[in-house]
């Protein structure tokens, strides 16, 4: 026989989580596949003991909580984050490559991604933007702009007084640099910096369960296990990190 029953079904919690980390809340990246999750709140029990009336119990550090996961996708830029002011991120370039005809329709006044960027993340070079015939070449601030997004990538924007007509197409070529090879380099000493992190449960209705971290600083070294050549297993690299509770935000559960 059943004691009970469910209370709140919808507060019984399902899935895995996304991971995001970053400079700030508005720079979050993705850390992608990770496994064993585990969040921990931490707030520190202290006993105020007396000689004459029974002991008190207090609390401090009522923020604080750290978190623990398996990293499978193996990014230095994931490095990078989780181990700041340690550690440096280099970008090393390769060999410019150079793009024809590159199709866009640009419709309004809303820039248009090209396809590709510079590893850099700065605008693309050789920018040349023609009618779908290639017969008309068209004019940098008359016809259109040039944009670079939040993302890295070079966008294009008709302008509406121009000649590129409202929903044309347009050929672009263009030359962008891709990365060759990124590296991180580490100090011997120096001061830790932080970072923020988001750990987020989406449920089936697309409800979110959310813990926002800041002042976040890894707390465990770094430990990535080469797996046997004749085996199934993927290197994981084992995390930990610390920080203070921003906020945790339920939208699941809130009949």
């Amino acid at each position: 026989m059943s004691q009970t029953n469910i209370q709140r079904s919808d507060a019984l919690r399902y899935g895995s989580v996304t991971l995001y980390i970053g400079n700030d809340f508005g720079s979050l990246i993705n850390v992608g596949a990770i496994r064993n999750m585990s969040f921990e709140h931490k707030a520190e029990n202290i006993e105020v003991a007396f000689d004459n009336v029974p002991a008190i119990k207090k609390f401090k550090n009522g923020n604080k909580a750290s978190f623990v996961f398996d990293l499978a996708e193996i990014d230095l830029t994931t490095f990078a984050y989780t181990d700041a002011g340690l550690v440096v991120q280099t970008n090393i370039a390769g060999a410019p490559v150079n793009i024809t005809n590159e199709n866009l329709v640009l419709d309004g006044v809303v820039g248009k991604a090209l396809q590709k960027k510079n590893g850099n993340g700065s605008v693309v070079t050789g920018i040349v933007v023609t009618d779908d015939s290639g017969a008309t070449t068209y004019i940098l601030n008359e016809d259109y702009t040039v944009q670079l997004g939040a993302d890295g990538y070079t966008r294009i924007a008709r302008i509406a007084a121009g000649d590129i007509g409202d929903g044309d197409t347009v050929l672009v070529d263009y030359t962008y640099t891709p990365n060759a090879s990124k590296k991180i380099t580490f100090f011997t000493g120096g001061t830790k910096a932080y970072n923020v992190a988001r750990i987020v449960n989406v449920n089936n209705e697309g409800k979110e369960f959310r813990i926002d971290l800041e002042n976040v600083t890894n707390i465990k070294p770094l430990t990535t296990p080469f797996q046997a050549d004749d085996g199934d297993g993927i290197m994981v690299c084992s995390i930990e990190l610390a920080g203070t509770v921003k906020e945790i935000v339920d939208e699941q559960s809130v009949s």
